[in-house]
């Protein structure tokens, strides 16, 4: 039985929209001094790469995109910053996992960001683009990583834990 329309719209607003108007207006802080981070002078930024980083997968589609552009992509139309970038934990290990292979993370981001696979996980342009392996202590740091937390929330046998009582 399929979601109603209306709920998914819900969704999608409470996990992307809403986390990508946070992280416009982080930047924003940033970019106007309300904000910084240690050691790094604003003035010398060039670019601002925004990533969102999602729990789990959401297929990018274009119609996905189109809705995100509808309601908030506007907020990363900025000098300085570049087109945004959303990764899940698998991504997330993928583009780093590149970077410790010695993969240029900024060029990485351009090429991913300005060609057909903007609206694409990076998993899809990986496969086109990047000679690149996750190298393996990353795979196998992701893979405890994914066991921990799938235990965390669903436990042992696959069924979903109760949170632990506030003491």
């Amino acid at each position: 039985m399929g979601a109603h329309p209306e709920a998914v719209r819900q969704d999608v607003a409470k996990v992307l929209v809403d986390k990508v108007m946070q992280l416009s207006d982080r930047i924003d802080d940033l970019l106007a001094g309300r904000a910084s981070i240690p050691k790094v002078d604003m003035g010398l930024v060039k670019r601002i790469w925004p990533l969102l980083l999602t729990s789990k997968g959401l297929p990018q589609t274009p119609t996905l995109w189109r809705y995100l552009e509808e309601k908030a992509l506007e907020a990363f139309q900025k000098q300085k910053v570049q087109p945004l970038t959303i990764l899940d934990l698998k991504d997330t290990a993928l583009l780093f996992g590149m970077v410790e292979d010695g993969a240029s993370l900024v060029e990485m981001l351009k090429s991913k960001t300005t060609g057909d696979y903007a609206e694409r996980q990076l998993g899809a342009w990986r496969r086109e683009h990047s000679h690149h392996d996750i190298p393996a202590p990353v795979a196998a740091r992701y893979d405890l990583s994914w066991e921990a937390v799938s235990e965390d929330f669903f436990g042992k046998d696959g069924k979903q834990q109760q949170p632990p009582k506030p003491q």
